[in-house]
């Protein structure tokens, strides 16, 4: 179902669409809303590309050789889309290339008795042969929704001319009762495993008793300490942004509010809704007033408490609910990583394997099959590394000139020899990149060659894929375990007329193996494989 308003444009230039065993029709609409929450849909994006920031200039400027996408699974999971780049056959793709029925057939395990995501919502579409579940952001966000008149709807009351947007599989079934249909609050718009979440909430943290009362069932709270202080601390940390939006509406900052009673307020459901979506309260302030980064509480800042939003909550399958259900924070979150195995935003804040921006001359966008990827393997930052060149000081004065001119990578077991290691990805010829990335490879060890603007050809092996660093072990530590990863005995830089570089030794023997990891992203380790300057460049 499209919307009345949007606009239908002609096809973009370079974008088209194959299928097999079924029509391929690409149709581009514009429009200033999105599409209805009972479409069948899911949402990819992808950027026009980077924007680059020059020392000593206050405007930034287009950085269009880098392809930039995501597929968000945040709002809702539908189907099993992946995207890579064009181009560029070292990247892995992004999201998921499982056949559609094994796709269905695990949402359908998720959604079966007993487990993680027993009674877990789903859209009010059309059948159980094409399920779209929510979020863990919606199923809170749009719990009392309603969806406009639309006969091929198929769970409504008698009479109804607005059915709710949000449903269960046994009403998807035909299996309710017009009256549980009905129900707002104690119906079927959720089940045990959002009941489990609501009880997580209400039990193990402080609230009013008549703000809990019709969100909380009868059996006996189950709380972790650890887990119930790291909840606490959440809920402080939205109370404090909570009372700078009420200071913005008395300092007459929120047009929209026209008077105290209409300010949204800081209740147990309200405080749920806007943890999940990790959204501020600004209701009718702007959507940029009142942004979270400015909230602190005793013991945490915002960037601290963010990154144990998302690694020690989002996660917490990997801890203290690994073998509890009860104390899951979103079992969503386990099922788009761990049950679909897809590396894409599962939450607002799941940058760690959700934005993409990679060398790439396109993108490719496929469904239910890897065919027309470049790369068949999925994208992990711990199956490979980036390499980084030194800038010399030089260099940074010439911010449109490159180092680097093309590269290619040689999977060794792959052929009989990688003698000849075809450079068959270019750079950008306007910017200044001091490395690329090698994303995914099929296997190790790999032979990885480059030529930089001088023409000087640099080769050298790599051994084996790097050990990944534990949460719980130094960096200093995972460095001395990867210290092997290049081969220095098998490293040269070869001039232009085919003769070795004088300085070849020297450059070699400057690899450094090491890992880092963002204070934001704690679950995730990214690997390098950093060298000295240029060759030419060398003392």
């Amino acid at each position: 179902m499209r919307d009345p308003n949007d606009t239908k444009l002609s096809d973009p230039e370079g974008v088209g669409c194959t299928a097999e065993n079924t029509s391929c029709a690409l149709t581009t609409y514009a429009s200033d809303i999105q599409f209805h929450e009972h479409v069948f849909a899911q949402l990819s994006e992808y950027t026009f590309g980077d924007s680059l920031e020059i020392e000593g200039q206050d405007v930034r400027i287009l950085k269009p050789e880098n392809v930039g996408y995501n597929i968000s699974y945040v709002d809702h999971v539908y189907m099993p889309v992946a995207i890579g780049p064009k181009d560029n056959p070292y990247i892995g793709y992004s999201g998921s290339v499982q056949p559609l029925p094994e796709f269905q057939q695990a949402l359908t395990q998720f959604l079966a008795p007993g487990s993680i995501g027993d009674g877990w919502p789903v859209y009010n579409l059309g059948g159980i042969d094409k399920l779209k579940l929510p979020g863990g952001y919606n199923i809170f966000a749009q719990r009392t929704g309603r969806l406009p008149d639309d006969p091929d709807i198929p769970v409504r009351k008698p009479g109804d001319t607005n059915p709710p947007v949000l449903t269960v599989l046994k009403c998807l079934k035909g299996e309710c009762t017009d009256a549980e249909k009905d129900a707002e609050k104690t119906g079927l718009r959720h089940g045990v495993a959002v009941q489990r979440m609501q009880n997580l909430w209400g039990k193990c943290v402080s609230w009013p008793a008549d703000e809990i009362a019709d969100y909380i069932d009868n059996d006996p709270a189950i709380c972790d300490a650890d887990l119930t202080a790291r909840l606490e601390s959440v809920k402080a940390f939205f109370k404090k942004n909570h009372d700078s939006y009420v200071d913005l509406y008395n300092r007459g900052l929120c047009p929209d509010i026209k008077k105290p009673d209409d300010l949204v307020p800081f209740t147990f459901w309200q405080a749920i809704v806007h943890i999940y979506g990790w959204v501020p309260f600004n209701e009718g302030c702007g959507a940029g007033a009142n942004p979270l980064a400015e909230a602190s509480v005793p013991d945490w800042n915002h960037a601290d408490i963010q990154a144990m939003y998302i690694h020690d909550l989002q996660y917490n399958h990997f801890k203290e609910a690994k073998d509890n259900p009860d104390l899951l924070f979103n079992p969503y979150v386990q099922l788009i990583h761990d049950s679909l195995h897809m590396n894409a935003y599962a939450f607002s804040v799941d940058d760690a394997v959700g934005f993409m921006s990679e060398l790439g001359g396109g993108l490719n966008f496929v469904v239910g099959g890897s065919k027309g990827l470049e790369n068949p393997k999925q994208f992990s930052y711990a199956d490979g590394f980036t390499v980084a060149v030194g800038v010399d000081p030089d260099m940074l004065a010439r911010p449109t000139v490159p180092i680097i001119k093309r590269y290619g990578v040689c999977v060794m077991g792959d052929r009989e020899n990688c003698d000849d290691v075809e450079q068959d990805v270019n750079m950008p010829t306007n910017t200044l990149i001091s490395g690329f990335r090698v994303g995914t490879v099929a296997n190790y060890p790999i032979k990885v060659r480059f030529t930089d603007l001088d023409d000087n050809v640099y080769t050298f092996e790599v051994k084996r894929k790097f050990t990944e660093c534990p949460v719980d072990m130094a960096f200093d530590t995972c460095n001395e375990n990867n210290k092997d990863v290049v081969d220095k005995n098998k490293c040269a830089v070869v001039t232009g007329s085919g003769t070795l570089h004088a300085k070849s030794q020297q450059w070699c023997d400057g690899a450094v193996p090491n890992q880092a990891k963002d204070n934001k992203e704690q679950q995730l380790t990214k690997n390098f494989i950093s060298f000295g300057v240029p060759a030419n460049y060398l003392p």
